[in-house]
Parts: C-alpha cells; structure tokens; sequence
C-alpha cells in the first residue's frame, strides 16, 4: 500500500517547498523595491527624458512610472510597508522593530499562502482516504503493535534483525506526512495535524505525534513485579532497540529541513528566525550526536 502512496507524498513535499520558494522571491523582491524607494527619497531621481518611449504591460497598458521618488508607486509602496509596521507594532512581543525584516505577506498574499497549505494538508489527509483498514491509517494500531509483538515474543530475533530500525522504516511515512509544511524557524507554522488555532505553538520536534508515539514505543511498559516497588510516575526503561528518535530524525527531519532552508524557508536577515535555526541546530545535534554522518554531511549546523 505505502509503496503506491509513497511517489503522492514527496509530490505534496515538492509542492510544499515551492511555496516556500515563492514566498522568499516575493519577501525579496519587496525588500529589493523598498530600498531603491528609500534611495530614490534620499538622492533623488531624475525624472525620464520626454523622449523616452512610455512602458507598457504585456496587456498594451501604460505601466506606472517609478521615476520620481514621490511618483505614485513609490508613495503606495511606503504606505503599504507603514500599514505593515503599524501591525506589527500592535501585536509587537518585546521584539525591536528595529530588527525587523519586514517579511511578513500583504494581506491577500498571506490569505492565498494559507489556503495553499490547507490545500496541502486536504492532500496529505487524502493518501488515506480509500484504506478502510484502521491498523493502516493509524501506525500505533498497526506498525506499533506488530513490532511490539515481535519484541515481546521473540526479543532475541526481534534485536538480532534490527527490529527498531526497520519499525522506523515503516513508520517514515506517516512522520513525512505529519511534517508536511512544518516551518519551525517561523511563529507561525504549520502543519496538517494542527488546527488553526494552534498555529502559533507548534515549533518543536516534540509536539508531533510520531515523536511521542515513538518514545513510548521505546519505554515499553513492563509488569510490574511485586517484590519491587516502582515509582508510578518513573519512565519506564528503555526497550531493547534502545532510542529510536534519533533514527527518525536521522532519516527523515534532518533531510526535510536541509532541503526547506534550500528552498527559502530561512530567512538569513531575520535574528529571530537564525536563533531559531540554532536551536534547532543544537537539538538535532543532542538527539543524533555531532559525529552523525547526517549532521555533519548536511551540515545543518551552519544553514
């Protein structure tokens, strides 16, 4: 089944990483105007020879002039980017707006950027549609309980055959689709498993559901024995496979936001987006270790 819904998913990541492409070119081409208006205001521009034939469209319009620094476009421009400032100023949390980078969408940009997710997210939702088998729609009803048996009958071959690399291996594929448009160096990210209202609180690698559904795998619960008295809130141990979570983010995390910081969803002139990146950075060190292959060959930790 996973093999025929496999090529569907990385196309919904391919699509994923367009829009974050387009969104950079659109961030950088507005700060690219934005600084030719400041340098039109500050030097001045001389206004086009009367010769000099009129612009049009590709429709035969007259285009606006940006000629002058007080021309209509200009003055429109300024005003849209004070708007913005305005916003930002009322929902402002202790940042200087002085750091700021200005990157946030207009107004109908941010509308069509949303609805482009959800679109994304009615995707991802949509793999599953057609399997009525609810050990296939859910991995903690199949891919779980199936390894699980398999390590508590037969623990010896369960090891011996790398049973918890190959449970991640099956698993892959629904933490690929939780993680479809997960933006963690922006405050408002998202993510198929979320709803809107959680938008802004979704940032960590510990908030998805593959996360917490494979550490638990990995801490089984045992029988208690009753000469020993266990503490109740204790974790459990780990199980045989040891720690999954660094296979999963080995595998499929850190080769996710290597190709997301390619495609523009880092933004290198926002302080709050690079110390998320650090952080982000430093945790996938802990979990894979900075001797990983994977660390060092992406080289996450100078994106």
């Amino acid at each position: 089944m996973l093999t025929f819904q496999f090529p569907k998913l990385e196309a919904i990541e391919a699509d994923a990483l367009h829009h974050y492409r387009e969104r950079a070119e659109m961030s950088g081409r507005r700060r690219t105007t934005d600084d030719l208006d400041d340098l039109a205001l500050t030097l001045g521009v001389a206004p086009p020879p009367a010769d000099e034939p009129e612009e049009v469209d590709e429709l035969g319009r007259s285009k606006p002039s940006e000629a002058g620094p007080h021309s209509g476009v200009r003055r429109a421009r300024r005003t849209a980017r004070q708007s913005r400032r305005g916003k930002r100023k009322q929902r402002a949390s202790g940042e200087d707006e002085g750091f700021s980078t200005d990157s946030t969408l207009a107004e109908g940009d941010a509308e069509d950027y949303f609805a482009a997710h959800q679109q994304l997210e009615r995707r991802v939702h949509g793999l599953l549609d057609d399997v009525r088998a609810e050990d296939f729609r859910d991995p903690e009803k199949g891919v779980a309980v199936k390894f699980g048996g398999w390590r508590k009958h037969h623990e010896e071959e369960y090891v011996n055959a790398f049973g918890g690399l190959a449970l991640v291996h099956a698993w892959e594929f629904w933490a690929r689709g939780e993680m479809v448009g997960w933006e963690p160096l922006r405050v408002s990210c998202w993510s198929p498993v979320m709803s809107s209202a959680d938008m802004q609180s979704n940032t960590t690698l510990e908030s998805f559901t593959w996360f917490q559904s494979i550490h638990a795998y990995c801490h089984p619960v045992r029988p208690q024995n009753e000469d020993m008295d266990e503490d109740d809130d204790e974790e459990p141990p780990l199980g045989p496979e040891g720690d999954l979570i660094p296979e999963m983010v080995s595998r499929a995390v850190v080769p996710l936001l290597v190709k997301a910081l390619e495609n523009g969803a880092y933004d290198p002139y926002s302080a709050p987006q690079t110390r998320r990146a650090v952080d982000l950075a430093d945790v996938i060190s802990e979990l894979t270790g900075k001797d990983s292959r994977k660390y060092t060959v992406s080289d996450l930790s100078h994106e």
